[in-house]
Protein backbone atom coordinates (compact mmCIF):
# COMPACT_ATOMS: atom_id res chain seq x y z
CA UNK A 1 0.00 0.00 0.00
CA UNK A 2 1.17 3.60 -0.85
CA UNK A 3 1.25 6.78 1.26
CA UNK A 4 -0.74 9.62 -0.73
CA UNK A 5 1.53 12.36 1.70
CA UNK A 6 5.14 10.81 1.50
CA UNK A 7 4.99 7.96 -1.25
CA UNK A 8 6.11 5.52 1.40
CA UNK A 9 5.40 2.44 0.24
CA UNK A 10 4.57 -0.68 2.50
CA UNK A 11 3.40 -4.52 1.71
CA UNK A 12 0.38 -4.54 3.90
CA UNK A 13 -2.46 -2.17 4.30
CA UNK A 14 -2.18 0.38 7.15
CA UNK A 15 -4.85 2.98 8.61
CA UNK A 16 -1.74 5.71 9.14
CA UNK A 17 1.38 5.80 7.30
CA UNK A 18 4.51 4.60 9.36
CA UNK A 19 6.34 7.02 7.79
CA UNK A 20 4.83 10.47 8.14
CA UNK A 21 1.39 8.61 10.20
CA UNK A 22 -0.58 10.53 7.68
CA UNK A 23 -3.77 8.55 7.52
CA UNK A 24 -4.34 6.13 4.58
CA UNK A 25 -6.19 7.53 1.80
CA UNK A 26 -9.49 6.24 1.06
CA UNK A 27 -10.93 3.58 -0.74
CA UNK A 28 -9.68 4.41 -4.84
CA UNK A 29 -11.57 5.94 -7.26
CA UNK A 30 -10.84 4.21 -9.90
CA UNK A 31 -12.43 1.10 -8.62
CA UNK A 32 -15.61 3.28 -8.15
CA UNK A 33 -15.33 4.49 -11.74
CA UNK A 34 -15.75 0.88 -12.87
CA UNK A 35 -18.31 0.01 -10.83
CA UNK A 36 -20.39 2.36 -12.09
CA UNK A 37 -19.39 1.70 -15.59
CA UNK A 38 -21.86 -1.07 -15.80
CA UNK A 39 -24.81 0.63 -14.24
CA UNK A 40 -24.33 2.95 -17.07
CA UNK A 41 -24.55 0.25 -19.26
CA UNK A 42 -27.32 -1.38 -17.72
CA UNK A 43 -29.08 1.48 -17.89
CA UNK A 44 -28.94 2.05 -21.55
CA UNK A 45 -31.87 0.16 -23.45
CA UNK A 46 -31.28 -2.68 -25.39
CA UNK A 47 -31.64 -3.15 -29.13
CA UNK A 48 -34.46 -5.46 -29.75
CA UNK A 49 -35.47 -6.99 -32.92
CA UNK A 50 -39.04 -6.49 -34.72
CA UNK A 51 -41.25 -9.13 -34.07
CA UNK A 52 -41.95 -11.57 -36.73
CA UNK A 53 -45.43 -13.46 -37.29
CA UNK A 54 -43.92 -17.69 -36.95
CA UNK A 55 -45.39 -19.93 -39.57
CA UNK A 56 -43.29 -23.01 -38.62
CA UNK A 57 -43.31 -24.85 -35.22
CA UNK A 58 -40.72 -27.15 -34.22
CA UNK A 59 -41.55 -30.23 -32.88
CA UNK A 60 -45.60 -29.17 -33.47
CA UNK A 61 -46.80 -32.09 -35.00
CA UNK A 62 -48.62 -33.25 -31.45
CA UNK A 63 -51.20 -30.37 -32.47
CA UNK A 64 -52.15 -32.94 -35.86
CA UNK A 65 -52.14 -35.65 -33.27
CA UNK A 66 -54.36 -34.08 -30.81
CA UNK A 67 -56.51 -33.06 -34.28
CA UNK A 68 -57.48 -36.44 -34.78
CA UNK A 69 -57.82 -37.47 -31.23
CA UNK A 70 -60.36 -35.04 -30.46
CA UNK A 71 -63.83 -36.24 -29.78
CA UNK A 72 -65.53 -34.08 -32.61
CA UNK A 73 -63.14 -35.87 -34.76
CA UNK A 74 -65.16 -39.25 -33.93
CA UNK A 75 -68.46 -37.38 -34.73
CA UNK A 76 -66.85 -36.34 -38.31
CA UNK A 77 -66.46 -39.54 -38.80
CA UNK A 78 -70.04 -40.61 -37.47
CA UNK A 79 -71.82 -38.04 -39.82
CA UNK A 80 -69.51 -39.18 -42.87
CA UNK A 81 -70.58 -43.06 -42.23
CA UNK A 82 -74.36 -41.33 -41.93
CA UNK A 83 -73.83 -40.12 -45.19
CA UNK A 84 -72.52 -42.53 -46.91
CA UNK A 85 -75.28 -45.39 -45.59
CA UNK A 86 -77.91 -42.66 -46.78
CA UNK A 87 -76.38 -42.40 -50.40
CA UNK A 88 -76.07 -45.95 -50.31
CA UNK A 89 -80.13 -46.48 -49.27
CA UNK A 90 -80.53 -44.48 -51.90
CA UNK A 91 -79.19 -46.90 -54.14
CA UNK A 92 -76.47 -44.84 -55.05
CA UNK A 93 -73.24 -45.56 -54.51
CA UNK A 94 -70.85 -42.21 -52.84
CA UNK A 95 -67.41 -43.12 -53.68
CA UNK A 96 -65.65 -40.29 -51.83
CA UNK A 97 -68.12 -40.17 -48.39
CA UNK A 98 -67.29 -43.95 -48.37
CA UNK A 99 -63.33 -43.78 -48.61
CA UNK A 100 -63.39 -40.58 -46.27
CA UNK A 101 -65.45 -43.02 -44.22
CA UNK A 102 -63.00 -45.72 -44.36
CA UNK A 103 -60.11 -43.27 -43.56
CA UNK A 104 -61.19 -41.19 -40.45
CA UNK A 105 -62.03 -44.05 -39.15
CA UNK A 106 -58.68 -45.62 -39.66
CA UNK A 107 -57.18 -42.69 -38.34
CA UNK A 108 -58.84 -42.03 -35.40
CA UNK A 109 -58.63 -45.54 -33.88
CA UNK A 110 -54.46 -44.83 -35.26
CA UNK A 111 -54.19 -40.84 -33.30
CA UNK A 112 -56.06 -43.04 -30.11
CA UNK A 113 -53.00 -45.05 -29.84
CA UNK A 114 -50.60 -42.33 -30.94
CA UNK A 115 -49.27 -43.88 -33.99
CA UNK A 116 -50.71 -41.40 -37.11
CA UNK A 117 -48.36 -41.62 -39.79
CA UNK A 118 -47.87 -38.97 -42.84
CA UNK A 119 -49.02 -41.93 -45.05
CA UNK A 120 -52.30 -42.33 -42.92
CA UNK A 121 -53.23 -38.54 -44.12
CA UNK A 122 -52.28 -38.51 -47.31
CA UNK A 123 -55.20 -41.06 -48.35
CA UNK A 124 -57.17 -38.06 -47.07
CA UNK A 125 -55.41 -35.75 -49.21
CA UNK A 126 -55.46 -38.01 -52.36
CA UNK A 127 -59.32 -38.94 -51.92
CA UNK A 128 -59.29 -34.50 -51.92
CA UNK A 129 -57.68 -34.33 -54.82
CA UNK A 130 -59.65 -37.27 -56.60
CA UNK A 131 -62.79 -35.05 -55.42
CA UNK A 132 -61.16 -32.28 -57.71
CA UNK A 133 -60.61 -34.14 -60.36
CA UNK A 134 -64.27 -35.33 -60.36
CA UNK A 135 -65.48 -31.44 -59.68
CA UNK A 136 -63.41 -30.87 -63.34
CA UNK A 137 -65.05 -33.96 -65.17
CA UNK A 138 -68.55 -32.99 -63.81
CA UNK A 139 -68.02 -29.36 -65.05
CA UNK A 140 -66.92 -30.81 -68.63
CA UNK A 141 -70.06 -33.57 -68.81
CA UNK A 142 -72.45 -30.43 -68.00
CA UNK A 143 -71.08 -28.64 -70.82
CA UNK A 144 -71.35 -31.35 -73.21
CA UNK A 145 -75.34 -31.88 -71.80
CA UNK A 146 -76.22 -28.27 -72.64
CA UNK A 147 -75.00 -28.68 -76.27
CA UNK A 148 -76.59 -31.37 -76.64
CA UNK A 149 -79.53 -29.93 -75.45
CA UNK A 150 -79.21 -27.17 -77.34
CA UNK A 151 -78.77 -29.30 -80.55
CA UNK A 152 -81.41 -31.57 -79.88
CA UNK A 153 -83.92 -28.82 -79.04
CA UNK A 154 -82.60 -26.93 -82.53
CA UNK A 155 -83.58 -30.04 -84.03
CA UNK A 156 -86.62 -30.63 -82.59
CA UNK A 157 -87.85 -27.14 -83.48
CA UNK A 158 -87.21 -27.45 -86.65
CA UNK A 159 -89.09 -30.30 -87.16
CA UNK A 160 -91.91 -28.60 -84.99
CA UNK A 161 -91.96 -26.18 -87.34
CA UNK A 162 -92.04 -27.80 -90.37
CA UNK A 163 -95.34 -29.74 -88.86
CA UNK A 164 -96.97 -26.99 -88.31
CA UNK A 165 -97.02 -25.01 -91.58
CA UNK A 166 -99.94 -26.46 -92.07
CA UNK A 167 -102.06 -24.93 -88.77
CA UNK A 168 -100.28 -21.60 -88.90
CA UNK A 169 -97.91 -21.61 -86.04
CA UNK A 170 -94.81 -23.34 -87.27
CA UNK A 171 -92.84 -20.59 -87.30
CA UNK A 172 -93.43 -19.42 -83.49
CA UNK A 173 -93.04 -22.70 -82.37
CA UNK A 174 -90.07 -23.71 -83.72
CA UNK A 175 -88.79 -19.96 -82.23
CA UNK A 176 -90.27 -21.78 -79.05
CA UNK A 177 -88.60 -24.86 -78.84
CA UNK A 178 -84.85 -23.21 -80.12
CA UNK A 179 -85.21 -20.78 -76.97
CA UNK A 180 -85.79 -23.64 -74.64
CA UNK A 181 -82.31 -25.16 -76.02
CA UNK A 182 -80.72 -21.80 -75.50
CA UNK A 183 -81.51 -21.56 -72.10
CA UNK A 184 -80.88 -24.88 -71.18
CA UNK A 185 -77.09 -24.32 -72.69
CA UNK A 186 -76.88 -21.01 -70.50
CA UNK A 187 -78.22 -23.26 -67.33
CA UNK A 188 -75.32 -25.60 -68.13
CA UNK A 189 -72.57 -23.03 -68.65
CA UNK A 190 -73.55 -20.94 -65.86
CA UNK A 191 -73.37 -24.64 -63.56
CA UNK A 192 -69.93 -25.85 -64.60
CA UNK A 193 -68.79 -22.27 -64.22
CA UNK A 194 -69.61 -22.86 -60.63
CA UNK A 195 -68.31 -25.76 -60.29
CA UNK A 196 -65.37 -25.45 -61.34
CA UNK A 197 -64.79 -21.94 -59.26
CA UNK A 198 -65.62 -24.28 -56.31
CA UNK A 199 -63.43 -26.93 -57.64
CA UNK A 200 -60.41 -24.06 -57.62
CA UNK A 201 -60.81 -21.70 -54.65
CA UNK A 202 -63.00 -24.18 -52.58
CA UNK A 203 -61.69 -27.62 -52.42
CA UNK A 204 -57.86 -27.30 -53.62
CA UNK A 205 -56.89 -24.90 -50.54
CA UNK A 206 -58.42 -27.99 -48.45
CA UNK A 207 -56.56 -30.04 -50.68
CA UNK A 208 -53.43 -28.14 -49.69
CA UNK A 209 -54.33 -27.69 -46.55
CA UNK A 210 -54.74 -31.69 -45.70
CA UNK A 211 -51.26 -32.40 -47.67
CA UNK A 212 -49.39 -30.09 -46.10
CA UNK A 213 -50.58 -31.97 -42.66
CA UNK A 214 -48.83 -34.92 -43.83
CA UNK A 215 -46.13 -33.28 -45.34
CA UNK A 216 -45.76 -31.88 -41.67
CA UNK A 217 -46.06 -35.53 -40.05
CA UNK A 218 -43.34 -36.80 -42.47
CA UNK A 219 -40.64 -33.81 -41.41
CA UNK A 220 -41.54 -33.85 -37.99
CA UNK A 221 -42.39 -29.95 -38.20
CA UNK A 222 -45.88 -27.89 -37.88
CA UNK A 223 -45.92 -26.38 -41.45
CA UNK A 224 -49.69 -25.76 -42.51
CA UNK A 225 -50.69 -24.26 -46.14
CA UNK A 226 -54.05 -22.79 -46.45
CA UNK A 227 -55.29 -22.74 -42.56
CA UNK A 228 -57.74 -19.90 -43.16
CA UNK A 229 -58.81 -20.65 -46.83
CA UNK A 230 -59.69 -24.49 -45.26
CA UNK A 231 -61.22 -23.50 -42.57
CA UNK A 232 -63.49 -20.78 -44.14
CA UNK A 233 -64.23 -23.08 -47.56
CA UNK A 234 -65.53 -25.97 -44.76
CA UNK A 235 -67.66 -23.78 -43.50
CA UNK A 236 -69.31 -22.45 -46.39
CA UNK A 237 -69.68 -26.08 -47.96
CA UNK A 238 -71.34 -26.99 -44.55
CA UNK A 239 -73.53 -24.16 -45.12
CA UNK A 240 -74.30 -25.33 -48.73
CA UNK A 241 -75.05 -28.87 -47.58
CA UNK A 242 -77.36 -27.02 -44.96
CA UNK A 243 -79.14 -25.51 -47.52
CA UNK A 244 -79.40 -28.84 -49.59
CA UNK A 245 -80.87 -30.57 -46.54
CA UNK A 246 -83.46 -27.59 -46.25
CA UNK A 247 -84.59 -28.57 -49.89
CA UNK A 248 -84.82 -31.92 -49.35
CA UNK A 249 -87.61 -31.30 -46.81
CA UNK A 250 -89.08 -27.70 -48.48
CA UNK A 251 -88.66 -29.00 -52.03
CA UNK A 252 -90.47 -32.47 -51.32
CA UNK A 253 -93.20 -30.63 -49.87
CA UNK A 254 -93.42 -28.40 -52.83
CA UNK A 255 -93.48 -30.70 -55.46
CA UNK A 256 -96.01 -33.04 -53.62
CA UNK A 257 -98.41 -29.90 -53.30
CA UNK A 258 -98.33 -29.18 -57.01
CA UNK A 259 -98.28 -32.46 -58.06
CA UNK A 260 -100.98 -33.49 -55.81
CA UNK A 261 -103.57 -30.20 -56.43
CA UNK A 262 -102.45 -31.63 -60.32
CA UNK A 263 -103.46 -35.00 -60.03
CA UNK A 264 -106.68 -34.10 -57.58
CA UNK A 265 -108.22 -32.02 -60.68
CA UNK A 266 -107.76 -34.91 -63.33
CA UNK A 267 -108.91 -37.64 -61.18
CA UNK A 268 -112.12 -35.66 -60.78
CA UNK A 269 -112.95 -36.14 -64.22
CA UNK A 270 -112.03 -39.85 -64.37
CA UNK A 271 -114.70 -42.54 -63.72
CA UNK A 272 -115.02 -43.67 -59.97
CA UNK A 273 -115.23 -47.24 -61.25
CA UNK A 274 -111.53 -46.41 -62.97
CA UNK A 275 -109.86 -44.89 -60.23
CA UNK A 276 -109.50 -48.22 -58.14
CA UNK A 277 -107.29 -49.39 -60.62
CA UNK A 278 -105.01 -46.27 -61.53
CA UNK A 279 -102.04 -45.48 -58.44
CA UNK A 280 -100.92 -42.12 -58.49
CA UNK A 281 -97.18 -42.08 -57.68
CA UNK A 282 -96.33 -39.07 -55.06
CA UNK A 283 -93.41 -37.15 -54.14
CA UNK A 284 -92.76 -36.39 -50.55
CA UNK A 285 -90.29 -35.70 -48.09
CA UNK A 286 -86.78 -36.85 -49.24
CA UNK A 287 -85.67 -38.40 -45.73
CA UNK A 288 -82.10 -39.86 -47.17
CA UNK A 289 -81.87 -36.74 -49.45
CA UNK A 290 -82.33 -34.88 -45.91
CA UNK A 291 -80.16 -37.20 -43.83
CA UNK A 292 -76.83 -36.92 -46.05
CA UNK A 293 -76.81 -33.49 -46.66
CA UNK A 294 -77.58 -32.51 -42.87
CA UNK A 295 -74.75 -35.41 -41.97
CA UNK A 296 -72.39 -33.60 -44.17
CA UNK A 297 -73.45 -30.45 -43.07
CA UNK A 298 -72.56 -30.67 -39.83
CA UNK A 299 -69.44 -32.84 -40.83
CA UNK A 300 -67.70 -29.62 -42.47
CA UNK A 301 -69.00 -27.18 -39.82
CA UNK A 302 -66.80 -29.40 -36.93
CA UNK A 303 -64.32 -29.77 -39.01
CA UNK A 304 -64.13 -26.09 -39.67
CA UNK A 305 -64.74 -25.29 -35.75
CA UNK A 306 -61.71 -27.77 -35.06
CA UNK A 307 -59.20 -26.39 -37.66
CA UNK A 308 -59.61 -22.57 -35.71
CA UNK A 309 -59.20 -24.58 -32.55
CA UNK A 310 -55.66 -26.30 -33.00
CA UNK A 311 -54.33 -23.94 -36.04
CA UNK A 312 -56.14 -20.82 -35.45
CA UNK A 313 -52.88 -18.98 -34.81
CA UNK A 314 -51.46 -20.18 -37.79
CA UNK A 315 -54.62 -18.92 -40.38
CA UNK A 316 -53.71 -15.85 -38.36
CA UNK A 317 -49.96 -15.81 -38.92
CA UNK A 318 -49.84 -17.12 -42.50
CA UNK A 319 -51.28 -13.30 -44.32
CA UNK A 320 -49.08 -11.23 -41.66
CA UNK A 321 -46.16 -13.58 -42.91
CA UNK A 322 -47.00 -12.85 -46.50
CA UNK A 323 -47.15 -9.38 -45.72
CA UNK A 324 -43.69 -9.65 -44.09
CA UNK A 325 -42.12 -11.10 -46.97
CA UNK A 326 -43.05 -8.67 -49.51
CA UNK A 327 -41.05 -6.28 -48.23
Amino acid sequence: MKCNNCNYEAPTDFAFCPQCGAAAPAASEQPQQFQQQPQQFQQQPAYTAAPQPTMFYANGTERILGFFQDTLFLVVAICFSVAAGAGLCKLSIPVIEILFTIFFWLIFVAAKKNNVTGAQVRWLSGTTFAKVILQYVAAGAILILGFVAMAGFSALGSAVGSYGKAYGYGSAASSAVGSAGTIILVVCIVAAAITVVLAIFGIRPINKFIRSAYESLNAQNLMLDKVGAAKIWLMIFGILKGISALGSIVGGAVVSGVLGSAMNTIMARIPAAARSFITIPTVGFDFFGFLGNAAMAAAYIILSIMIGKFFGDLAQAQPQQQNFQQF
